[in-house]
């Protein structure tokens, strides 16, 4: 299985996913067991070529309903079986983060009867194409959604999500370009999330999408390339340097936060327009 362009660290997030695997598989005896996000992607970010960044975002497929306390009780001992604290990476803007403390096992749960009834959104389309089976039987056979289902309100919720990532990322002190801790790694890590997502809503527009990151960086080209060639450019180096992480080579964190923010603001504005023909310029 590949988690990560890299090769090294792919065997290292092998043995981390065994650890997490064995412990979902003995505590809640589930159907399967799902790697979901980037990882499951194969394009988990790895952070200066020597360490596993963001979270294993992780789906049960389980017999009836389990509560989401036994949830993230299974979650945090996973999380801490790989030596880590359990904490949400979402959750920090870089001021007090650390990396140890918030990486976590990411554990939810579907029930085998309610595959064939997900919604018809981008969570559940990924689950069917885009994840890795880590344990017993495959079931992503049952969930029935196709590219051509998938509404445009998921490439709003895309940009609202930006937009309050960007918000996380800077206030007045940052914007002078005083970052502490690691908050120039928060923020650089939330303006590749704002350039890929954004090109990622502006293809439902076209009723296209892909499954994994790359995908989304050829179709965008394919569709978009000959309009907005910049963007283009500038997605596939988001959508590469988001996996190879390397926050040290931006020199100027708060140039490519303007940056983010501006194509934010171009997304909308193109999106309001093609959409709802709304016409604004502030």
């Amino acid at each position: 299985m590949n988690f990560v362009k890299n090769e090294k660290m792919n065997k290292e997030v092998g043995k981390k996913l065994k650890i997490v695997t064995k412990i979902i598989a003995d505590e809640l005896k589930p159907i399967s067991i799902l790697l979901f996000g980037s990882f499951g992607k194969g394009e988990g970010s790895v952070l200066n070529g020597k360490e596993v960044f963001n979270d294993f975002d992780i789906y049960i497929i389980t017999n009836g309903k389990v509560d989401d306390s036994e949830l993230d009780r299974v979650g945090k001992k996973a999380s801490n079986a790989i030596g880590m604290g359990g904490g949400e990476f979402i959750e920090t803007d870089g001021t007090n983060y650390d990396r140890k403390k918030f990486f976590h096992v990411d554990l939810r749960a579907i029930p085998v009867n309610k595959l064939s009834k997900l919604r018809k959104n981008t969570r559940g389309f990924e689950l069917k194409y885009a994840t890795q089976l880590l344990f017993g039987k495959d079931t992503r056979n049952l969930i029935n959604i196709n590219e051509s289902e998938l509404p445009v309100s998921e490439g709003w919720r895309y940009l609202i999500n930006k937009s309050a990532l960007l918000l996380l990322a800077m206030d007045s002190r940052r914007f002078k370009g005083e970052f502490r801790n690691d908050e120039k790694l928060i923020a650089v890590y939330y303006c590749l999330k704002t350039f890929v997502d954004c090109c990622a809503a502006m293809l439902f527009l076209k009723k296209r999408y892909s499954p994994t990151y790359t995908g989304r960086m050829k179709l965008f080209k394919k569709l978009y390339g000959k309009e907005l060639p910049k963007i283009a450019r500038k997605l596939e180096w988001a959508t590469k340097f988001k996996q190879d992480f390397r926050p040290d080579k931006i020199k100027n964190p708060v140039k490519l936060w303007k940056e983010a923010r501006n194509f934010l603001k171009f997304a909308l504005k193109y999106m309001a327009e093609k959409d709802f023909k709304i016409k604004a310029s502030n």
